[in-house]
């Protein structure tokens, strides 16, 4: 088929799915990208039929090039790489590298042939490469400077850790810069490291020669049939490693660290091996689209809707949504908080609710991203980004919206600004700040707003021995009602006590709700609260009639109370909160119960 002009991107990695497509990474490089702090990842095994290769950076007659970028294999393995630099070197798979971090690739079935600088992973690595999780079967060659993986280092903080080589290595003479891992290290290299790594049947096990003036060390790392571990390793420290028998690295395994394994099958004459990545990488699925709905209770819950239908296939058991919110305190951002939903089958779709949100976070950014797996493949859906400013926002702009909807919409932002501005929370970002005069011809008129009266006492019950200390209307979080009660007649223990409420709900039907667990309110007058926070935004006005039993006996007279009686004589940003989050519940109301 035709060679790609481009690469695949993909949560943040270009893919790299074909051979066509690493040559093409090799024709950017070589045109100057140098692809600094890019990704690349390896979705399948690939053959390049040992056709001519052109080393991914390195040399060329019009100057060099490094690949400064990231390389995981995710455990595949490429072959037939014929890679021929026999007049500017550096034949290998990355030519020059740069920061970069090569990882979890095998080589295999290949040759790699210069002049110097030849290693089947990168001819010349400098500062801070990292070779990880690598390792080749290969023939690698070269007149001069020559390694099993990397062929050269110049610079500081480079590692090779749990990789190895049981190809074959050499050099037109023996070469003092031959080494079964490295081929040599320059005056400029500093901190080099080989951990956890080892060579079969090269002249020198693991380095050829290095500089006098070089730095490093290897640990954990051994050799096999070498006439020693280094031809000269002047500075650089190989007390840590130890030249073996063939037999004995077969059981090294274990030793070599959780990075290897024993090799079962064969594949590598008995030689451990690295561990295989057998977890597939998630792929993008652009057809998974996320639908919104609220629902407006005491605090406001975010319906993220998908349709049945997209996640047909699906192990609905894999399925979850990761969703991401921002924290503030003032209007400083904090941090994120992640937080995972599972998936309700309802009619023909499946939601996941966002609960908690108040009305302060309604123009909090919700970001959401839907995962699940199909066919044993993980994938991943598309950021949905959305708010509760977002839903108004979207129902007042729709053609065809009901105004009674628009009110709805326009009141319950009045009502986040109202209770951001009141917690000084985010107030330079008003959740009704993008309202339009169009949109707040809509608003509900606050000044109209009037308080309820209902706060009082029955005298249905003689000898009551807990008794009514006060009521409140807790807008920190939540709407929430809160009964104070004083049992300190009640000999009993207070955690046998529950609460009973009963109030008419947006349906007509009689609720009744029991609530326990009441919790210390005043520690001087040894004072409890029970709190309540079920009522529905349309529900706000209902009157509660609440009582306090003994298990099935009332141990309180009848306190008969709502919402909206809190709201009297209150001034400033509380009084303007109490107006907004009233005609807001009014609104809410009038479109629920037209």
């Amino acid at each position: 088929g035709d060679s790609p002009t481009e690469l695949t991107q993909q949560s943040g990695s270009y893919l790299i799915e074909t051979a066509d497509d690493l040559r093409l990474l090799s024709y950017y490089v070589r045109k100057g990208n140098k692809f600094s702090n890019e990704a690349f990842l390896l979705t399948a095994d690939l053959d390049l039929e040992n056709k001519a290769w052109f080393p991914i950076g390195g040399k060329d007659e019009t100057g060099s090039y490094s690949f400064n970028g990231d390389f995981d294999g995710n455990s595949h393995v490429i072959s037939g790489i014929n890679a021929s630099e026999l007049s500017l070197g550096y034949a290998s798979l990355f030519g020059i590298t740069y920061g970069s971090t090569i990882e979890n690739l095998g080589v295999v079935n290949s040759s790699f042939i210069g002049c110097n600088r030849s290693g089947t992973f990168i001819g010349n690595a400098q500062t801070k490469t990292i070779l990880r999780n690598c390792y080749t079967r290969s023939l690698v060659y070269g007149e001069t400077i020559t390694g099993g993986l990397i062929g050269i280092i110049s610079g500081k903080n480079v590692v090779v850790e749990n990789c190895y080589n049981t190809g074959i290595v050499f050099t037109k003479t023996r070469n003092t810069s031959c080494g079964g891992l490295v081929g040599s290290l320059t005056s400029s290299t500093e901190n080099f490291r080989i951990l956890n790594s080892y060579s079969v049947d090269s002249f020198w096990g693991l380095l050829g020669s290095a500089s006098e003036t070089a730095t490093g060390s290897a640990e954990n790392s051994y050799s096999v049939s070498a006439i020693k571990q280094a031809y000269n390793p002047q500075n650089f420290d190989l007390s840590k490693t130890a030249q073996i028998s063939s037999d004995t690295l077969k059981t090294y395994a274990s030793v070599l660290g959780n990075a290897f394994t024993a090799d079962t099958e064969g594949e590598n004459r008995g030689y451990p091996i690295l561990v295989k990545n057998t977890e597939k990488q998630p792929l993008l699925d652009e057809s998974l689209k996320i639908g919104h709905t609220l629902n407006l209770a005491s605090d406001i819950s975010v319906n993220l809707a998908v349709s049945k239908s997209l996640l047909a296939g699906y192990d609905m058991d894999t399925v979850y949504m990761e969703v991401n919110l921002d924290t503030y305190e003032g209007n400083t951002q904090t941090g994120t908080k992640t937080l995972i939903l599972s998936p309700v089958e309802q009619g023909n779709y499946y939601y996941f609710t966002l609960t908690g949100l108040t009305a302060i976070h309604m123009n909090d950014s919700i970001r959401s991203v839907l995962y699940g797996t199909k066919e044993g493949q993980p994938y991943f859906s598309n950021v949905d980004e959305y708010s509760i400013a977002t839903y108004a926002y979207s129902q007042m702009n729709k053609e065809g919206t009901a105004d009674s909807l628009k009110t709805l919409g326009a009141d319950l932002l009045r009502y986040g600004a109202s209770a951001q501005t009141y917690k000084g929370y985010r107030t330079d970002t008003l959740a009704d700040s993008a309202m339009t005069d169009i949109h707040r011809a809509f608003l509900s008129d606050t000044e109209a707003v009037c308080f309820g009266t209902n706060n009082t006492v029955l005298n249905d019950l003689d000898n009551a021995t807990v008794l009514w200390a006060g009521k409140a209307l807790d807008l920190q979080s939540k709407v929430a009602l809160k009964f104070v009660i004083n049992p300190t007649s009640y000999e009993g223990s207070v955690e046998n006590l529950t609460l009973r409420i009963t109030y008419t709900g947006i349906t007509g039907q009689e609720q009744q709700i029991i609530l326990t667990d009441a919790e210390l309110y005043n520690t001087t007058h040894g004072y409890y609260a029970f709190t309540f926070d079920g009522l529905l935004a349309a529900e706000l006005r209902s009157v509660l009639s609440a009582q306090v039993y003994a298990g099935d006996i009332p141990v309180s007279s009848t306190l008969q109370y709502s919402a909206d009686t809190y709201g009297n004589n209150k001034t400033g940003t509380l009084g303007d909160l109490c107006k907004a989050l009233f005609a807001y519940s009014d609104s809410a109301r009038a479109y629920f119960i037209p």
